[in-house]
């Protein structure tokens, strides 16, 4: 029998979502406080814009793989905000750096967990529409990111 010619498809790449949830709340004073920043403001609907942004990760990725990047100020408020987040989904900055730096942390978590995970990064703080545009564009970064093994940037002008 002739050997077959063709690889096995490479396995579909396990989709993480981080939600980044920091920062000190003084972009919209005086409606936004370092107790209560932004993301948990309704800008952009009837709800705050962190479970706006947790809505379109649970279109992604299930809860448990979706991870909360915060400080620690802000744990308590996000996590009555997103009860349907169990603790292991907030990794609480030990000192806020930034972007960059949360990311690579958060990056390094979650290979620890799943060394093939494919990551997506979400502001908590942005309003995405149409939806069903966005979750396309997401979902083709991620194939793309998964076959290639190569870190894409979306943009939004």
């Amino acid at each position: 029998m002739p050997e077959s010619t063709t690889s096995p498809a490479a396995p579909e790449p396990t989709l993480w979502v981080t939600i980044l949830a920091g920062g000190a709340g003084t972009r919209f004073w005086p409606a936004s406080t370092p107790a209560r920043p932004k993301q948990l403001l309704p800008l952009a609907g009837e709800e705050p814009l962190i479970r706006e942004t947790l809505k379109r990760a649970r279109q992604l990725a299930p809860l448990e793989r979706i991870r909360i990047l915060t400080g620690s100020h802000l744990l308590q408020p996000f996590e009555e905000a997103l009860g349907e987040l169990d603790a292991s989904a907030f990794l609480v900055e030990p000192q806020a750096r930034g972007t960059g730096p949360v990311l690579v942390w958060a990056a390094w978590e979650i290979s620890r967990q799943d060394p093939d995970a494919v990551l997506v990064s979400l502001h908590a703080d942005h309003a995405i529409e149409p939806l069903s545009a966005f979750l396309e564009l997401i979902r083709g970064g991620v194939a793309a990111a998964g076959a290639k093994d190569a870190l894409f940037t979306i943009a939004i002008p």
